[in-house]
């Protein structure tokens, strides 16, 4: 067992996060959350965190969330470069399925020349290694929570499988501030009409035909032809096939789907 200063032993990380559910299930508002997320950080021996979607934050994007202490000189330099979604931790987090040290970046993405030097300028700005946990939920704008320290300190690797726990959680605390309908992900002009949205909410749900035609006030055949015309729209030939696709892409979210 490790007994280094600082790291957990696994009755303290039981402990440990079982008190940020309990500071996170009583914030208000995402303030409160940005407070919790800054002292359970610095108990982890962080001395940054960022919880955000991949947006570009130069300018306005329904249901984004970004909470954070880094330091503002370079969250200004990071938001007027439109790295929100590009800069390289981003980028790796959307091909990882599991918190990864940003040490091992190179392992989900090729470097380039401009991602090595964007972890130079962030070291410039007092930023230096750093744990990520990926957030994906199709239909929605991908995310991550990062926790970071300053250049020259460690981390303590017993801590980074509570970073993970409390990155995933942080976000779901997150998601349910905020009016779930903003969540879902405009990238594009929708491929899907109004209509055709409605009816691949009701497949994904499990609706036959019949059912979403009676609940949309339209007959079988009309419910059938715009699940056709999905088909040929997403490139899918089946309904489970729809509504993958139609989560995946971003033309319909969990949050509409009805239970």
């Amino acid at each position: 067992m490790d007994r280094r200063a600082g790291a957990m032993q696994p009755m303290h990380i039981f402990d440990t996060f079982s008190a940020f559910m309990r500071s996170t299930n009583e914030a208000a508002n995402l303030f409160d959350l940005n407070l919790v997320l800054a002292h359970t950080a610095r108990e982890l021996g962080y001395d940054y965190f960022a919880l955000t979607h991949h947006v570009d934050w130069r300018r306005r994007v329904p249901g984004a969330v970004r909470l954070h202490n880094y330091p503002e000189a370079w969250v200004q330099f990071f938001d007027s470069s439109g790295l929100g979604g590009a800069d390289p931790v981003q980028r790796a987090s959307e091909r990882a399925g599991f918190g990864f040290r940003w040490r091992r970046i190179g392992d989900f993405i090729p470097l380039s020349d401009q991602d090595r030097q964007i972890f130079t300028l962030a070291e410039e700005h007092g930023i230096g290694d750093g744990f990520t946990v990926p957030f994906h939920l199709p239909g929605e704008h991908m995310g991550s929570c990062s926790f970071a320290v300053r250049p020259g300190r460690a981390m303590v690797a017993p801590n980074l499988l509570l970073a993970q726990l409390i990155g995933l959680y942080a976000f779901d605390v997150a998601r349910r501030l905020l009016d779930p309908h903003l969540l879902a992900m405009p990238p594009r002009a929708p491929l899907l009409t109004n209509r055709e949205a409605e009816i691949a909410r009701l497949v994904a749900a499990g609706k036959s035909n019949k059912e979403a035609g009676r609940m949309l006030g339209i007959s079988p055949h009309t419910a059938r032809q715009h699940v056709s015309e999905s088909f040929g729209k997403l490139g899918v030939h089946d309904r489970a096939a729809l509504t993958y696709r139609a989560l995946r892409s971003g033309e319909i979210s969990y949050a509409q789907v009805p239970i």
